[in-house]
């Protein structure tokens, strides 16, 4: 069995996911398998700063509980899963090559970005310290938790390279 991803509330407070279906917990002293209401292939976990921990799982799918409490909140249509699942500026963060999404009020929607020179940083999220970095194929931007930042965009250092 190979794992997919891991977070972690704390030490004692550990979850991992990968295959289908498969979710660990470790309390601190044991491990134990989740039941999760779905076979789908997991791919992301998130113990985020509202208390639950979020997974996601193919096709943009994404799943929220705790424990042995769970619940399909999104059923995804993507062709690719989330990379990433992070919790930052009191909300939660979805990715993948394609594009950025927020959950908001239960539902997942398309993250309102500032340019299309930030979205096409789509790929990778890191959360850390009140600072989100976003890094895809074509470019790296972060968040201050306020405002979007642009690293590099990689189609605008090509033309650069070219002129």
């Amino acid at each position: 069995m190979a794992f997919n991803d891991i977070d972690a509330f704390s030490s004692s407070d550990i979850y991992v996911v990968g295959g289908r279906g498969v979710v660990w917990h470790y309390n601190g002293k044991l491990w134990s398998r989740i039941p999760l209401p779905s076979n789908m292939l997991l791919e992301s976990v998130c113990c985020a700063g509202d208390g639950h921990v979020y997974i996601g799982g193919q096709s943009g799918t994404l799943f929220k509980g705790r424990g042995n409490q769970w619940a399909m909140l999104h059923r995804g249509e993507l062709s690719l899963p989330f990379n990433d699942i992070v919790w930052h500026a009191e909300r939660l963060w979805c990715s993948n090559d394609y594009g950025l999404w927020n959950l908001e009020n239960g539902r997942l929607v398309a993250a309102q970005l500032p340019s299309a020179q930030i979205a096409v940083c789509a790929g990778n999220l890191s959360a850390a310290d009140g600072m989100l970095l976003m890094a895809g194929v074509n470019g790296a931007a972060f968040h201050d938790g306020k405002t979007w930042h642009l690293i590099f965009n990689h189609f605008e250092m090509e033309q650069r390279l070219k002129g």
